[in-house]
């Protein structure tokens, strides 16, 4: 869904500082489309947001969206500055679950 793509790219070019290093990549499925953000290092925190609040918000946003088109949306940010197969889950956004939690 190229209006999907669109809609991500105004939100992501919205929330950056460097957008010439943003991109949208889109891989789509029978009913669904996977949208892969890739960004410059220094905007991955920009774009997850504290406890990942604003991914999931634009995660929220295309999932609405898909729906205009009986889709399922869903969002992966990459860190464009980390190369494949180095750090702990590279290229993977967590979400606010997803995050240990300190002990009481």
């Amino acid at each position: 869904m190229e209006s999907l793509t669109k809609l991500l790219e105004i939100i992501a070019q919205a929330l950056v500082d460097i957008p010439r290093d943003g991109e949208v990549n889109e891989i789509r499925g029978e009913k669904t489309v996977v949208l892969e953000l890739r960004v410059a290092k220094e905007d991955v925190g920009r774009i997850i947001g504290r406890n990942g609040r604003i991914a999931d918000a634009i995660r929220t946003i295309l999932s609405a969206a898909g729906m205009k088109y009986g889709i399922k949306a869903s969002l992966e940010i990459i860190d464009q500055g980390k190369p494949p197969g180095t750090g702990d889950r590279p290229g993977y956004a967590p979400r606010p679950y997803d995050r240990p939690r300190d002990k009481f």
